[in-house]
């Protein structure tokens, strides 16, 4: 007699996906072994547990694939011959299905905007009708192979001891359904071994039932993370900017980057006909004081065009002046006309913000800082404390509050890449800027007045300055009791979700 080290045989059955019954009769000239698989499930329908995203449910479509091989398959004669299961257990050379794969079962989800990854789970499990013990069983292989084509192989010897096999379904969307395959073969490779000829295996599959069986995960990601996952925003490199959305034109044009969300209501209807009060756009994502990523919301329209940034020509700080107190009281966070800042629910979706260096003087009577007349990646670095102060007069602080408008840097980068090539300041590239997606005229087209920034200018000649962005798309200098136009902007906690939508205009995103 042979040795066994000589006569190694592999049967491989390819299995994409779980419920299937085959059966296995291999031999030689003179001896044979049997495999019997089963599967004894009679459940035609699972529901996995994804209450948040809709119902998803796994359905099988064909009770069993078999195979049944016989010695006279098994002869010399017809070595390296495959043959491929069916679903009548009668083996074919030639299979009518493509490559012998079958569609064993389908799996959908009740009407959802998200996509939910899911996992099928089932044992493997075997029993013999005499004992292995010449290393037979670690000849011999169950291959499992997923969707995404990666195999994974289990030993005769482990599934005797019992193997569960976890299974993938990434993306499933609603409207596109997945589907598990099947493929069984095996090939005559003429050699056999002792302890299995004669031999009775049955192996066992057994999907488990219930959540534990089929389950999607339904915790969906931050509203961060899955922003950022995106790539579709970009980040300028600079130290400390975060993530941010560019793009040029009008709010419904084609090269606006698709960052429109709904705040306030998760009524897609309601927050188109009423834009003014819910419909707002991502800035970015950035870091906050916590040390987690937060979405920077800014609103789509103005509240108006008739707000002072202080009532009086003094030089007072962000914190202290009468735009600060206004958006974060009766402008906007406790105006009656955004009912929803008043709900907890909604309110509580807003963070306390430190706002970055927005109190500098970024120039005295002396003072060399124009901001139009500094390149972009320079208005940036000085608003944000990251280069030498050239102002004596002027003190770096960060108050905090739910409520701020928008940087200079904000606009100035709302371009990207091709913002950072701008070397000369903002009124040289007036034209250029005001193409960004956050020009008031690209998102307001009833207001096309200068509008107000956080930053603080300092003094000059008699009067007082802030930083505003001009109609014609520069930064220009207003007196603090001049009135221009706002939007408020405020950032999300860090825990926010986006549960719908997909940021265009027409489906802006919806919040959990």
């Amino acid at each position: 007699m042979e040795t066994n080290e000589n006569k190694k045989k592999e049967i491989t059955l390819a299995i994409l996906g779980g419920l299937f019954l085959l059966i296995l009769v291999i031999g030689a000239a003179y001896s044979y072994f049997q495999v019997v698989a089963n599967n004894n499930t009679s459940a035609t329908t699972i529901t996995g547990n994804s209450e948040l995203v809709g119902q998803a449910t796994l359905t099988t479509n064909i009770s069993s694939l078999k195979l049944n091989i016989t010695a006279e398959m098994m002869h010399s004669s017809n070595v390296n011959t495959t043959y491929y299961a069916t679903e009548s257990g009668v083996p074919v050379t030639t299979p009518t299905e493509g490559s012998g794969i079958y569609t064993l079962a389908t799996a959908s989800l009740t009407e959802s905007e998200v996509t939910v990854d899911c996992s099928y789970t089932y044992d493997i499990s075997a029993t013999t009708s005499k004992t292995i013990s010449d290393g037979s069983d670690a000849n011999y292989k169950v291959v499992i192979t997923e969707g995404n084509g990666t195999e994974t192989a289990y030993t005769l010897a482990q599934i005797i001891s019992g193997v569960t096999h976890t299974g993938k379904i990434n993306k499933l969307a609603y409207g596109t359904n997945q589907t598990l395959k099947i493929k069984a073969y095996v090939t005559n490779a003429e050699s056999i071994q002792n302890d299995l000829s004669g031999n009775t295996i049955a192996i066992t599959i057994t999907p488990k039932s219930g959540d534990s069986g089929f389950s999607c995960d339904t915790t969906l990601p931050t509203a961060a993370e899955k922003l950022i996952a995106s790539g579709e925003l970009w980040s300028s490199g600079l130290e400390g900017d975060g993530y941010r959305y560019t793009g040029s034109g009008a709010y419904n044009s084609e090269t606006t980057p698709n960052n429109f969300i709904c705040f306030g209501t998760s009524d897609k209807t309601e927050c188109k006909n009423n834009e003014a009060k819910y419909m707002y756009r991502i800035i970015g994502v950035f870091e906050g004081a916590d040390g987690n990523q937060h979405l920077k919301l800014i609103s789509l329209k103005q509240l108006s065009s008739t707000y002072k940034w202080n009532d009086t020509n003094a030089d007072v700080n962000w914190g202290s002046s009468t735009l600060y107190t206004g958006l974060n009281g009766g402008y906007f966070l406790t105006n009656t006309t955004y009912d929803y800042l008043q709900n907890n629910t909604w309110l509580n979706k807003i963070e306390d913000w430190t706002w970055s260096a927005v109190n500098t003087e970024t120039r005295s009577n002396s003072g060399p800082n124009y901001y139009n007349s500094l390149s972009p990646s320079q208005i940036y670095l000085h608003e944000m404390n990251r280069s030498s102060k050239t102002s004596s007069i002027g003190e770096w602080s960060t108050p905090t509050a739910k409520i701020g408008l928008m940087y200079v840097s904000d606009y100035t980068l709302s371009l990207g890449s091709s913002a950072l090539a701008i070397t000369g300041g903002t009124y040289t590239n007036r034209t250029t800027l005001k193409t960004g997606w956050m020009h008031q005229s690209n998102n307001d087209t009833t207001a096309d007045t200068t509008e107000w920034t956080l930053s603080r200018y300092g003094y000059n000649i008699g009067d007082f300055i802030a930083w505003g962005v001009a109609s014609d798309g520069y930064v220009t200098y207003p007196s603090v009791y001049y009135t221009r136009g706002i939007r408020p902007v405020f950032h999300l906690t860090s825990d926010a979700r986006i549960n719908g939508g997909n940021g265009e205009y027409e489906n802006p995103y919806i919040l959990e």
